[in-house]
């Protein structure tokens, strides 16, 4: 006779998981660093002093999250500052200018570097500055190349240094204009 799941529940008691403890003397606990804690209850007030801890931190390649983290307050008081004081708009302003300019600096040093992720970097600079390197490039920025294929291949130069897109254009020019000379001659 065939037992039912009735009759299992039975013969089987239901066995508690058992837990290990350990004992308190081998937990180690560690107190937390003084600037890693958050501060708790109220932001802090603003004060103007907060300006050039602002672009200190920017020039560091810091981001706004990180810039309010340090200063115990929300990117939303961030902004909120910066609607109401023009000094500390000015500031982030010039705290994202400056990590901008610390991340620019980090790739040209890591071209040269014998390792670099391009990619990282890449896809760090594009979210964090869409405007100036995201994904969508301004028309007078592709140029179409003929390269005597049946279908001519598109050149995205938004990928080219701003001081080097007029030399490239003009080279690709230059190469267009002799083509088209020697298919004329």
């Amino acid at each position: 006779m065939a037992a039912t799941g009735d009759d299992m529940s039975d013969d089987k008691k239901l066995r508690k998981p058992r837990i290990k403890k350990i004992p308190d003397e081998r937990i180690e606990v560690m107190p937390p660093a003084a600037e890693e804690k958050r501060p708790s209850g109220r932001p802090q007030s603003y004060t103007p002093e907060m300006c050039n801890q602002v672009e200190d931190l920017g020039a560091k390649g810091k981001s706004f999250t990180q810039i309010a983290v340090k200063l115990g307050v929300t990117r939303q008081t961030l902004h909120n500052w910066a609607k109401r004081h023009p000094e500390f708009f000015d500031a982030l302003t010039r705290a994202r200018e400056a990590a901008l300019a610390y991340w620019e600096d980090f790739g040209e040093a890591g071209i040269t570097a014998e390792k670099f992720n391009a990619a990282v970097w890449s896809k760090i600079i594009a979210s964090r500055w869409p405007e100036e390197y995201g994904k969508e490039t301004a028309p007078e920025l592709r140029t179409v190349v003929d390269t005597g294929d049946m279908k001519p291949k598109t050149l995205d130069l938004s990928v080219v240094d701003p001081e080097h897109r007029d030399i490239v254009l003009n080279a690709l020019m230059l190469m267009k204009q002799a083509a088209e000379a020697e298919e004329e001659a």
